[in-house]
């Protein structure tokens, strides 16, 4: 009946009845010699487990931990286990099911022994195996006078399913070149022993399966522990020392086995010293070729590598002046200011994509400002209005908009003093609609603003394009470019000063029609090339405020009579001079000697509109002939002697000597002082031109 039914479930009860027996047995009679009383006494619970485990039927995890049952599969000596592997198989048939299909997956079981079996319990119970420790096994490779068939073999025999980094090193050493090592990788895996996830394990793997001979050597005559490979921190050390005395071949390998780990911040790290380390070296082509391979890893870049960016592959700048390539000797064969831009971008990008990065990981305000600096000094236009038009759509948008339910977030440092600084200076103009988190009212605050009225004025000044019919290759670029941008920005949330745009429009008006005398090439140019009327200019920026702008409030508040340039009374070319530039304006301040210089707005307008009414003329000579001089000191000094100058003055200092300045930088007695300070108080003083 046993042998017919499926059921396989009598082992604890048979074999515990039959032990029970013969303990009873044993109690009751003489007991015999220790060796042949154990043989005799469980002869009858031995034939019942033999017969048992041939169909298959096996003890319960608890009944297998009795010493009785680890006797019984003792004196068994393993012999019927196998048989319980294929029967248990063959009698389990479900119905429907062929033959020779469960034949087939049998043969996929390794086969079942009492150590399987223990291993089995084992991990049911919770109770780990005893490991073979990985130095062991290293020594077993080290030790030459057993060969490593030999070895592998006595891994197996003595259950080592896996080996460890110092494990692989010994064999490798043993081994002659990468092909060797691979060999007997695969002589292992056949064994079914697997290598562990370390660092040093992949990493020398990598290098034998690519038969990288030169780093495959250097990585196993090397001096570290394999364990150090997986402490990023100090791989990361030894890869700045590896490049800063060009040892080459172990920085390679450091930075395979920071790539290695899984840590993304390990790999950024160990790249963004790689391109430091070329930066500083100038070596601009392996920039370049760096951080292109970090951008197809997305890997971010630190605020270092920006910084060192700006640093080296920029060209040198000076305040409030342009960059000078034509002293640079270390020239990139790329274009810098268009690679570092770029960077920034992608840095920028990577950074607000990823939420694990800190902050201190964003491109910083700064350099945003710097880039836009030279691009317009420059006079690359079309790249700068690309830079803006991407500021705004990235630090725009709906998440950087206030909202009245939000608390203002907090800020620290640079940002902080800033914002304070843009607070200060505008108490009375309502607040931003961007929240200070975002770095647009930062970088376009009012000197910015001024300058992009200035630098798209110039743009179309060097290109010719200060006519009513500019050349075909110019046609989109006017001098209005630039209020249009502020406009475009305006509508965005910035922050844009009507009395800003009205003061950078002002002093273009001025460096085009004033009498004075500017050192600037580029304002001489400008001057130069301009064949458009003071009227035009008055009434375009109007317009283009009217409409983009804020149409209740004209940019410039000039009668329309004033600004009909048919009308040739000089009358009203005196009146709109006046109207327009004030009755006085201020063009210089001499620090070192304290000098203020200004201009009597009445006395020239009414020079202009003399000579106007004496010789008539579409263009009228607002300069006065100045400008017909040649040289430029004699310029100058016929400027130090026109009556239209006003210097308000003082006395001069000596180089040198202590200064201590009054509210206008002079050195003066009290008398002095108040005399100077009602003279003043006649003329309107205006910063001067910021670049």
């Amino acid at each position: 009946m046993y042998k017919r039914s499926g059921e396989r479930d009598l082992y604890d009860i048979a074999i515990g009845a039959a032990l029970q027996w013969e303990a009873e047995q044993e109690a009751s009679r003489q007991m015999t010699p220790n060796s042949k009383r154990n043989d005799l006494t469980m002869s009858r619970a031995l034939r019942w487990h033999r017969f048992l485990l041939r169909y298959g039927d096996g003890p319960s995890q608890e009944f297998f931990t009795r010493p009785e049952v680890q006797r019984l599969f003792e004196l068994d000596g393993d012999e019927s286990l196998p048989m319980i592997h294929a029967q248990s198989h063959q009698v389990a048939a479900p119905p429907g099911c062929e033959q020779s299909d469960l034949s087939t997956d049998v043969q996929h079981y390794p086969s079942l022994t009492r150590a399987n079996f223990s291993s089995f319990m084992g991990e049911a119970h919770g109770i780990k195996q005893k490991e073979v420790s990985d130095n062991f096994v290293a020594k077993m490779f080290a030790t030459r006078a057993f060969p490593l068939d030999l070895v592998i073999n006595g891994l197996t025999f003595f259950s080592v399913n896996k080996v460890g980094g110092v494990a692989l090193r010994e064999m490798a050493l043993r081994e002659v070149g990468p092909v060797a090592f691979c060999n007997r990788l695969t002589a292992l895996r056949a064994a079914g022993i697997s290598l562990d996830d370390s660092v040093y394990t992949k990493l020398l793997c990598k290098l034998a399966e690519e038969v990288q001979t030169d780093l495959y050597e250097t990585l196993l005559a090397s001096d570290q522990h394999p364990d150090a490979y997986s402490d990023s921190a100090t791989q990361e050390a030894l890869l700045v020392s590896f490049l800063g005395s060009n040892d080459w071949t172990n920085a390679h390998v450091t930075l395979l086995a920071l790539e290695s780990t899984e840590s993304t911040d390990s790999r950024a790290a160990a790249w963004n010293r790689v391109a430091q380390h070329y930066l500083r070296h100038r070596a601009h082509k392996l920039t370049a070729h760096t951080i292109e391979t970090m951008q197809r890893s997305k890997l971010p870049l630190t605020y270092k590598t920006m910084m060192s960016l700006h640093r080296y592959v920029l060209p040198a700048r000076r305040r409030r002046m342009k960059p000078v390539e034509s002293q640079r000797t270390d020239r990139p064969p790329f274009d810098a200011l268009n690679f570092v831009t770029r960077t920034a971008m992608y840095a920028d990008g990577v950074a607000r994509a990823s939420k694990d990065l800190r902050g201190t990981d964003k491109v910083k305000s700064r350099v945003w400002i710097e880039l836009l600096k030279r691009y317009g000094m420059k006079h690359r236009w079309a790249e700068f209005e690309k830079l803006v038009h991407w500021l705004a759509s990235n630090f725009g948008g709906a998440e950087h908009r206030a909202r009245v339910a939000t608390a203002t977030p907090r800020l620290k440092g640079y940002r902080a003093r800033k914002w304070r600084q843009l607070v200060a200076f505008r108490p009375q103009t309502p607040k931003s609609e961007l929240w200070p988190s975002s770095p647009l009212p930062l970088i376009f605050d009012r000197q910015m603003q001024q300058a992009i009225v200035t630098w798209g004025f110039r743009s179309a000044a060097v290109r010719n394009a200060l006519q009513e019919q500019p050349r075909r290759d110019d046609v989109g670029c006017r001098w209005w470019q630039g209020l249009s941008l502020l406009m475009h920005l305006r509508k965005i949330g910035v922050q844009v000063d009507i009395q800003d745009v009205r003061r950078a429009l002002w002093l273009r008006m001025w460096i085009l029609f004033g009498p004075g005398v500017s050192q600037r090439h580029v304002n001489m140019l400008t001057r130069k090339v301009n064949r458009l009327s003071l009227e035009r200019y008055i009434t375009t920026a109007n317009e283009i405020w009217a409409t983009e702008g804020d149409p209740g409030t004209p940019l410039f508040d000039i009668p329309s009579d004033l600004l009909d340039d048919t009308n040739t009374d000089p009358a009203r070319l005196q009146d709109l001079l006046a109207a327009f530039f004030g009755r006085h304006a201020h063009v210089h301040y001499d620090k070192e000697a304290g000098l203020h210089e200004y201009v009597d707005i009445q006395a020239w307008s009414s020079a202009v509109a003399t000579r106007q009414a004496h010789y008539p003329s579409t263009s009228p000579q607002y300069d006065l002939g100045i400008d017909r001089i040649s040289k430029a000191k004699y310029r100058q000094l016929a400027w130090a002697n026109s009556p239209l100058r006003v210097a308000l003055g003082l006395r001069p200092t000596k180089r040198g000597k202590r200064i201590e300045p009054d509210r206008n930088g002079t050195w003066l007695s009290r008398a002095g002082r108040e005399r100077v300070e009602a003279q003043a108080a006649h003329y309107d003083t205006l910063p001067d031109e910021d670049d």
